[in-house]
Protein backbone atom coordinates (compact mmCIF):
# COMPACT_ATOMS: atom_id res chain seq x y z
CA UNK A 1 0.00 0.00 0.00
CA UNK A 2 1.36 3.50 -0.95
CA UNK A 3 1.06 6.94 0.76
CA UNK A 4 -1.52 7.80 -2.35
CA UNK A 5 -4.10 4.79 -1.11
CA UNK A 6 -3.24 5.74 2.14
CA UNK A 7 -4.74 8.97 1.86
CA UNK A 8 -7.48 7.63 -0.76
CA UNK A 9 -6.49 10.37 -2.95
CA UNK A 10 -4.19 10.25 -6.44
CA UNK A 11 -3.31 13.61 -6.21
CA UNK A 12 -1.42 13.40 -2.71
CA UNK A 13 1.79 11.35 -3.49
CA UNK A 14 5.26 13.11 -1.02
CA UNK A 15 7.11 9.72 -1.79
CA UNK A 16 5.93 6.35 -2.56
CA UNK A 17 6.23 4.72 0.59
CA UNK A 18 5.46 0.91 0.17
CA UNK A 19 2.93 0.34 3.11
CA UNK A 20 2.30 -3.41 4.79
CA UNK A 21 -1.37 -4.61 3.82
CA UNK A 22 -2.62 -6.56 6.62
CA UNK A 23 -5.56 -7.66 4.33
CA UNK A 24 -3.90 -8.77 1.95
CA UNK A 25 -4.77 -12.24 0.44
CA UNK A 26 -7.91 -11.81 3.29
CA UNK A 27 -11.70 -11.94 2.21
CA UNK A 28 -12.84 -12.65 5.46
CA UNK A 29 -11.66 -11.28 8.55
CA UNK A 30 -12.98 -11.33 12.40
CA UNK A 31 -11.92 -10.72 15.67
CA UNK A 32 -12.70 -9.27 19.12
CA UNK A 33 -11.83 -5.81 21.02
CA UNK A 34 -11.59 -5.28 24.46
CA UNK A 35 -10.40 -2.14 26.64
CA UNK A 36 -10.64 -2.21 30.37
CA UNK A 37 -10.98 1.68 30.24
CA UNK A 38 -14.46 1.28 27.84
CA UNK A 39 -15.21 -1.40 30.31
CA UNK A 40 -15.07 0.59 33.37
CA UNK A 41 -16.57 3.59 31.76
CA UNK A 42 -20.04 0.89 31.21
CA UNK A 43 -19.67 -0.71 34.86
CA UNK A 44 -20.01 2.62 35.89
CA UNK A 45 -23.28 3.50 33.85
CA UNK A 46 -25.10 0.25 34.72
CA UNK A 47 -26.10 -1.04 38.68
CA UNK A 48 -23.81 -3.43 39.93
CA UNK A 49 -26.46 -6.26 40.10
CA UNK A 50 -26.91 -5.16 36.36
CA UNK A 51 -23.13 -5.40 35.04
CA UNK A 52 -22.54 -6.49 31.76
CA UNK A 53 -19.49 -7.73 30.18
CA UNK A 54 -18.77 -5.58 26.92
CA UNK A 55 -18.56 -7.78 23.60
CA UNK A 56 -17.13 -5.98 20.78
CA UNK A 57 -16.52 -8.05 17.29
CA UNK A 58 -15.60 -6.65 14.32
CA UNK A 59 -16.21 -8.09 10.84
CA UNK A 60 -14.91 -7.22 7.75
CA UNK A 61 -15.96 -9.28 4.03
CA UNK A 62 -14.09 -7.97 0.73
CA UNK A 63 -14.75 -4.25 1.94
CA UNK A 64 -17.67 -4.12 3.79
CA UNK A 65 -17.06 -4.03 7.69
CA UNK A 66 -18.75 -3.74 10.55
CA UNK A 67 -18.71 -3.38 14.07
CA UNK A 68 -21.44 -5.44 16.24
CA UNK A 69 -21.42 -4.54 20.30
CA UNK A 70 -23.13 -6.30 22.83
CA UNK A 71 -23.32 -5.96 26.96
CA UNK A 72 -24.45 -2.13 26.91
CA UNK A 73 -28.22 -2.74 27.54
CA UNK A 74 -29.40 0.10 30.25
CA UNK A 75 -27.07 2.25 28.76
CA UNK A 76 -28.42 5.55 27.00
CA UNK A 77 -28.46 5.16 23.02
CA UNK A 78 -26.58 7.88 22.18
CA UNK A 79 -23.83 7.13 24.70
CA UNK A 80 -23.95 3.19 22.71
CA UNK A 81 -23.55 4.94 19.35
CA UNK A 82 -20.31 6.82 20.87
CA UNK A 83 -18.67 3.84 21.72
CA UNK A 84 -19.19 2.09 18.85
CA UNK A 85 -17.83 4.89 17.09
CA UNK A 86 -15.13 4.99 19.04
CA UNK A 87 -14.19 1.08 18.23
CA UNK A 88 -14.76 2.13 14.80
CA UNK A 89 -12.06 4.76 14.73
CA UNK A 90 -9.84 2.57 16.27
CA UNK A 91 -9.98 -0.54 13.84
CA UNK A 92 -9.30 2.49 11.25
CA UNK A 93 -5.79 3.47 13.07
CA UNK A 94 -4.65 0.05 13.50
CA UNK A 95 -5.58 -1.33 10.11
CA UNK A 96 -4.46 2.00 8.39
CA UNK A 97 -6.89 0.43 5.44
CA UNK A 98 -9.00 3.60 4.23
CA UNK A 99 -8.74 7.25 5.23
CA UNK A 100 -12.20 8.47 4.25
CA UNK A 101 -11.46 12.25 5.24
CA UNK A 102 -8.79 12.54 2.71
CA UNK A 103 -11.33 11.97 -0.77
CA UNK A 104 -11.46 14.97 -1.64
CA UNK A 105 -10.65 16.98 -4.82
CA UNK A 106 -7.25 18.06 -3.72
CA UNK A 107 -4.86 19.89 -6.36
CA UNK A 108 -1.24 20.26 -5.79
CA UNK A 109 0.06 23.44 -5.59
CA UNK A 110 3.57 24.83 -5.69
CA UNK A 111 5.88 23.42 -2.49
CA UNK A 112 6.16 25.10 0.97
CA UNK A 113 9.12 24.89 2.44
CA UNK A 114 9.79 21.00 3.58
CA UNK A 115 6.34 20.67 3.04
CA UNK A 116 4.27 19.93 -0.17
CA UNK A 117 0.71 21.81 -0.64
CA UNK A 118 -2.61 20.94 -1.72
CA UNK A 119 -5.83 22.99 -1.95
CA UNK A 120 -9.14 21.96 -2.36
CA UNK A 121 -10.23 24.10 -5.53
CA UNK A 122 -13.64 23.17 -5.74
CA UNK A 123 -14.53 24.57 -2.12
CA UNK A 124 -16.99 21.91 -1.77
CA UNK A 125 -14.91 20.64 1.69
CA UNK A 126 -14.23 22.46 5.03
CA UNK A 127 -10.24 22.27 4.13
CA UNK A 128 -8.42 25.39 3.88
CA UNK A 129 -5.38 23.88 3.07
CA UNK A 130 -3.46 20.35 3.73
CA UNK A 131 0.76 20.26 3.64
CA UNK A 132 1.81 16.99 3.79
CA UNK A 133 5.92 15.92 4.30
CA UNK A 134 7.64 12.90 4.30
CA UNK A 135 11.23 12.97 6.07
CA UNK A 136 12.92 9.23 6.97
CA UNK A 137 10.54 7.08 8.37
CA UNK A 138 7.84 10.04 9.51
CA UNK A 139 5.12 11.03 7.68
CA UNK A 140 3.36 14.45 8.38
CA UNK A 141 0.16 15.82 7.19
CA UNK A 142 -1.12 19.53 9.01
CA UNK A 143 -4.78 20.44 8.14
CA UNK A 144 -6.06 23.49 8.03
CA UNK A 145 -9.35 24.52 8.22
CA UNK A 146 -11.51 27.58 9.26
CA UNK A 147 -12.46 26.34 12.69
CA UNK A 148 -8.25 25.25 13.11
CA UNK A 149 -5.38 22.88 12.88
CA UNK A 150 -4.94 19.40 12.55
CA UNK A 151 -1.35 17.93 12.98
CA UNK A 152 -1.03 14.01 12.61
CA UNK A 153 2.39 12.57 12.32
CA UNK A 154 3.26 8.89 11.05
CA UNK A 155 5.92 6.68 11.77
CA UNK A 156 6.73 3.57 10.55
CA UNK A 157 9.09 0.46 10.36
CA UNK A 158 10.19 -2.12 8.50
CA UNK A 159 10.21 -5.32 10.50
CA UNK A 160 11.38 -8.82 9.40
CA UNK A 161 7.87 -10.37 8.85
CA UNK A 162 6.82 -7.03 6.78
CA UNK A 163 8.61 -7.89 3.95
CA UNK A 164 10.25 -5.18 2.82
CA UNK A 165 7.40 -2.70 3.68
CA UNK A 166 6.42 -0.23 6.17
CA UNK A 167 4.22 -0.76 9.02
CA UNK A 168 2.58 2.47 11.00
CA UNK A 169 3.69 1.71 14.81
CA UNK A 170 2.98 5.38 16.13
CA UNK A 171 0.68 8.28 15.32
CA UNK A 172 1.17 11.41 17.32
CA UNK A 173 -2.21 13.67 16.37
CA UNK A 174 -2.70 17.16 17.86
CA UNK A 175 -5.80 19.39 16.96
CA UNK A 176 -6.32 22.72 18.01
CA UNK A 177 -9.50 24.91 17.94
CA UNK A 178 -9.91 28.38 19.22
CA UNK A 179 -8.45 28.11 23.03
CA UNK A 180 -8.95 24.01 23.13
CA UNK A 181 -6.58 21.37 21.90
CA UNK A 182 -6.19 17.81 22.24
CA UNK A 183 -2.96 16.01 21.73
CA UNK A 184 -2.93 11.90 21.35
CA UNK A 185 -0.08 10.01 21.39
CA UNK A 186 -1.00 6.34 20.00
CA UNK A 187 1.53 3.08 19.88
CA UNK A 188 0.29 -0.07 17.86
CA UNK A 189 1.98 -3.27 18.70
CA UNK A 190 1.88 -6.54 16.80
CA UNK A 191 1.82 -10.40 17.04
CA UNK A 192 1.89 -13.63 14.78
CA UNK A 193 -1.41 -14.80 14.85
CA UNK A 194 -1.28 -18.71 12.99
CA UNK A 195 0.49 -17.58 9.96
CA UNK A 196 -0.61 -13.58 10.14
CA UNK A 197 0.84 -10.46 11.75
CA UNK A 198 -1.97 -8.59 13.00
CA UNK A 199 -2.42 -6.01 14.87
CA UNK A 200 -2.37 -6.97 18.69
CA UNK A 201 -2.18 -4.00 20.72
CA UNK A 202 -3.15 -0.22 20.54
CA UNK A 203 -2.38 2.11 23.18
CA UNK A 204 -3.49 5.59 23.42
CA UNK A 205 -2.78 8.68 26.20
CA UNK A 206 -4.27 11.85 25.33
CA UNK A 207 -3.96 15.69 26.80
CA UNK A 208 -7.04 17.69 26.38
CA UNK A 209 -6.50 21.56 27.24
CA UNK A 210 -7.62 24.75 26.80
CA UNK A 211 -9.33 27.80 28.44
CA UNK A 212 -12.55 27.67 30.25
CA UNK A 213 -14.42 30.40 31.55
CA UNK A 214 -14.08 31.46 34.80
CA UNK A 215 -11.78 28.54 35.56
CA UNK A 216 -8.93 29.59 33.18
CA UNK A 217 -6.62 26.97 32.06
CA UNK A 218 -7.67 23.45 32.38
CA UNK A 219 -6.08 20.03 31.71
CA UNK A 220 -7.02 16.43 32.23
CA UNK A 221 -4.65 13.58 30.45
CA UNK A 222 -6.68 10.14 29.70
CA UNK A 223 -4.99 6.90 29.06
CA UNK A 224 -6.75 4.01 26.49
CA UNK A 225 -5.92 0.42 25.84
CA UNK A 226 -7.15 -2.01 23.27
CA UNK A 227 -6.56 -5.70 22.67
CA UNK A 228 -7.26 -7.55 19.75
CA UNK A 229 -7.95 -10.70 19.67
CA UNK A 230 -9.02 -14.11 18.65
CA UNK A 231 -8.65 -13.32 14.63
CA UNK A 232 -10.30 -15.72 12.64
CA UNK A 233 -9.29 -15.46 8.72
CA UNK A 234 -10.94 -16.60 5.66
CA UNK A 235 -13.45 -18.33 7.90
CA UNK A 236 -16.55 -17.61 6.17
CA UNK A 237 -17.53 -15.98 9.53
CA UNK A 238 -18.01 -12.53 8.16
CA UNK A 239 -19.61 -13.21 5.11
CA UNK A 240 -22.19 -15.33 7.17
CA UNK A 241 -22.71 -12.36 9.41
CA UNK A 242 -23.30 -9.72 6.29
CA UNK A 243 -25.44 -12.31 4.83
CA UNK A 244 -27.81 -12.69 7.69
CA UNK A 245 -27.49 -9.20 8.20
CA UNK A 246 -29.50 -8.12 4.74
Amino acid sequence: MILCSLLSASTICAKEIEYYNFLENIDDLTFQIESPQIQELIDQKIPRENSQKLKVEFFWYKGAQDIQISGVDGINFDVQIAIKNMFNAKVALILSEKFDDWSRPLVKQEDEGLFTKYLDESGLSDLSELLVRQDGDQLQIIEKKPIGTTKTNYTHEIFEWSKSLSVINKVDKSVYEGAHFIKTESVIKYAKFKESWLPAELSINSEQGGAILNYGDVKRKITEQYFFKNYQINKGKAQKYFALSN
